[in-house]
């Protein structure tokens, strides 16, 4: 569903989710109907479906996450690769276009309590639908082209969730006000240059933002580099 000023998302993954509804909210890096990822097949993925690493737990998730996220990080489109978070197993994995991919009903039936890794070509932090999604998932991972992965887990709060939108459409626009952009535009219709300002501008507050409200809203957030 659109409205005329943004694309606004009114749907996010209700399966396995009893205590969120609905998260209304704007969402740059995906499609005007708010979906995650849509597109077929896991291109650029080094790993089959069903493969891991040798060795214990935390060694094939860590393994696996190693190889897709080296494999993804310079593509010119998002792909989203769902993990086994106690095998390291690769579930599935679908490829989308520059601005985001999307889940059927059953595929979203699939993801709960999974680790869900994705890449970013924008070098940009989780979006708001990013930070819904991960009220189901063990945890959510955003890789960018310049080697940074940013993770978030354990995110249950739904204020805490609704807070962070709010958050990320603030630096947003304060983002274009400082390029002179009109606020109406969307994120796929600006410049290489413009889109690589604002969401530099995006990532760092936003950044900000996760690693100030963890403690006190409970969840997990890390800001590293892709494992070489």
């Amino acid at each position: 569903m659109t409205q005329n000023r943004y694309d606004i998302v009114v749907e996010v993954s209700k399966s396995n989710i009893e205590h969120i509804h609905e998260v209304q909210k704007f969402n740059p890096y995906h499609d005007r109907l708010g979906r995650f990822t849509s597109g077929g097949g896991g291109a650029g993925v080094s790993m089959g479906v069903g493969s891991a690493p040798a060795g214990g737990k935390k060694e094939a998730v860590t393994g696996t996450l190693r190889d897709v996220e080296k494999a993804n990080k310079d593509l010119d489109h998002e792909v989203a690769t769902i993990i086994n978070p106690d095998t390291g197993k690769v579930i599935f994995s679908k490829a989308g276009d520059r601005f985001g991919v999307s889940f059927n009903s059953s595929e979203q039936r699939e993801i709960a309590r999974t680790v869900l890794t994705h890449n970013h070509p924008d070098n940009s932090i989780f979006s708001p639908m990013d930070v819904a999604m991960s009220y189901h998932l063990k945890s959510i991972r955003a890789t960018n082209p310049d080697g940074t992965v940013y993770e978030l887990g354990n995110m249950k709060r739904r204020d805490a969730i609704m807070a962070y939108n709010t958050h990320y459409m603030t630096a947003r626009s304060e983002s274009f006000n400082k390029l002179g952009i009109d606020a109406k535009t969307r994120d796929r219709d600006l410049t290489a240059s413009q889109r690589a300002e604002s969401f530099s501008y995006i990532a760092g507050s936003c950044h900000k933002w996760l690693s100030d409200n963890a403690s006190k809203d409970g969840y997990q957030y890390e800001k590293g580099r892709i494992e070489s």
